[in-house]
């Protein structure tokens, strides 16, 4: 198998989980071989284009060209054509991921020296913008290798931007919505279902992955602009998966059976500031009352392997969060929590300075 690097987003723990999600689902055998801070190894055979586009929480995916002690790097690079590309002048990082760089720099700086390549050497920066415009490479630990495949941020949000409907305040960011459709583990030509599908978001992300969805609200607007969005997407880009909107309380609703779940549930009223603790209690109160009964319904439809990812408000009052109460809902559903490898639930999604965050959990039959 290949080792591959992953550089995450700006919640690493979110990032891994999702990366072993999407690798499960897909029935990927892999094998964590550690990280730090924002760096994940794994070995796996991946097809590293298709899955950069896939995932919500990494920055780039990077390959590794040889493993070893600094003597047998430096005896590779001499041996072996590291550059493939067609220009003779082009610009390069050397990403320093852990303290074993040292005299591998200077290695490949000599390389393109012998091969006549005007490289210019240049400071990474780990962003998806800079990197995008640079030849990558990377040292981690004992594994020399090179950048692949870099997130384009800018495609997505010029996507975001041109849609028909938004609601920047209501609507989580595209890089949730896709970590969300991973956690459920639903894969193409599967079924997913939004039961608080608002202007499609989730939705949106899924079927660019190929994955059927059924979107659910209550909120007859808020369906109008979710089918707006849907109807523009499948105009503009190409897209295999089907998708269908129900104007409907996903309280009661029938509908077929379904491969996965994600949703961001109504995380209650925005907060212009803090409110009393008893305030907050009784907004977390509502929150429960309204999973518990969504659940219910929701899991009579759920297939056996399948998975309910969705998001949970943390309130910001008196000093401490106020949260949902997990058990509450365990209990009443008769759902459990999944299983991700190396991942303790709730995955938490904070934001420094907001009054209500969000934490995530992902649940399967029980």
């Amino acid at each position: 198998m290949t080792r591959y690097l992953f550089i995450l987003g700006r919640n690493p723990d979110l990032s891994m989980a999702e990366i072993y999600s999407y690798l499960e689902a897909r029935k990927i055998n892999f094998e964590v071989l550690g990280g730090e801070n924002n760096i994940l190894m794994v070995e796996a055979e991946i097809e590293a284009e298709k899955m950069i586009n896939s995932l919500g929480g990494t920055i780039a995916i990077g390959r590794v060209l040889i493993s070893g002690n600094k003597e047998k790097i430096s005896e590779y690079i001499n041996k072996n054509e590291i550059y493939t590309g067609e220009e003779i002048k082009f610009n390069y990082s050397f990403l320093e991921l852990s303290d074993s760089g040292e005299g591998i720099k200077e290695a490949i700086k000599q390389k393109f020296r012998q091969e006549g390549l005007k490289a210019n050497l240049r400071n990474p920066e780990l962003t998806p913008e800079k990197l995008r415009n640079l030849v990558n490479y990377f040292i981690f630990e004992d594994n020399l290798g090179i950048i692949e495949q870099v997130y384009d941020t800018h495609e997505a949000e010029k996507r975001d931007m041109k849609k028909p409907v938004r609601r920047p305040e209501l609507t989580i960011s595209l890089r949730l919505a896709k970590i969300l459709v991973n956690l459920s583990q639903t894969r193409e030509n599967e079924t997913l279902l939004d039961p608080f599908s608002g202007i499609g978001t989730i939705l949106q992300e899924a079927v660019l992955q190929g994955i059927n969805v059924i979107g659910m609200d209550k909120d007859r607007k808020a369906c109008e602009n979710a089918e707006k969005n849907l109807a523009w997407l499948e105009k503009n880009y190409k897209i295999k998966g089907k998708w269908e909107i129900i104007n409907n309380d996903s309280k009661n609703i029938k509908i077929r059976q379904v491969d996965g779940v994600a949703c961001e549930p109504d995380l209650g009223e925005i907060l212009k500031k803090s409110p009393r603790r008893d305030e907050a209690y009784e907004m977390i109160k509502d929150f429960e009352k309204l999973m518990i009964s969504v659940l219910e319904n929701v899991k009579k439809y759920l297939k056996p392997r399948g998975k309910i990812a969705f998001t949970s408000p943390a309130i910001w009052a008196g000093g401490t969060r106020t949260r949902c109460n997990i058990g509450k809902i365990l209990d009443r559903t008769g759902l459990k929590p999944a299983e991700i490898p190396e991942t303790e639930l709730p995955l938490k999604e904070e934001r420094q300075g907001k009054i209500v965050s969000r934490e995530i959990y992902v649940l399967e039959k029980g």
